[in-house]
């Protein structure tokens, strides 16, 4: 029924509205940036693996390599580092990350729900403003009508003058 093309239409504006707002995508934004924070935070307690290499120059104090005092030298360096104890402060880091990250989904979440709030308001506001309008032209049509009857009354002489004159005055009035 009509009901049914409403609830369709409300539907359909509601997820136009969720999928183009860039509100709703900034704080998406907001939330993957605050997950990845969370990630980041955890790499603390994982070990650090790196590698190195460079060139150095050596002084030659004899003289004897190639006829230079100078000699470039190859330099490799591989690291390894292993968090063992740092007093809680990776943990307490990690627990402000997620407090951020909960913080943040729950800003995308309210974004939605002021979003469809939003568009129901709107919508509704617009099916208000048609039914007045419609109501009016029912009204308008009924004057109408009420105009036409009374002026054939009057000029079959069953209704006095006045009332058509009555009539006819509120209606142009209207």
């Amino acid at each position: 029924g009509l009901g049914d093309v409403y609830k369709r239409q409300l539907q359909d504006c509601v997820a136009i509205a969720i999928n183009n707002s860039p509100v709703i995508k900034s704080y998406e934004y907001n939330m993957e940036v605050a997950k990845s924070n969370v990630g980041i935070a955890k790499s603390a307690f994982f070990p650090t693996l790196g590698a190195t290499a460079s060139i150095y120059q050596d002084y030659n104090s004899n003289k004897n390599y190639n006829g230079s005092s100078n000699r470039d030298l190859p330099a490799v360096a591989v690291m390894l580092e292993q968090l063992i104890w740092n007093f809680g402060k990776t943990s307490s880091y990690i627990k402000m990350e997620k407090f951020y990250q909960i913080a943040a989904e729950y800003q995308f979440m309210d974004s939605i729900c002021f979003t469809i709030y939003d568009v129901k308001t709107k919508y509704y506001a617009a099916l208000r403003a048609e039914a007045i309008v419609e109501i009016q032209k029912n009204y308008v049509r009924i004057c109408e009508r009420n105009l036409q009857r009374t002026k054939h009354l009057f000029e079959t002489g069953k209704k006095p003058k006045i009332d058509y004159i009555c009539l006819l005055y509120t209606s142009d009035a209207a």
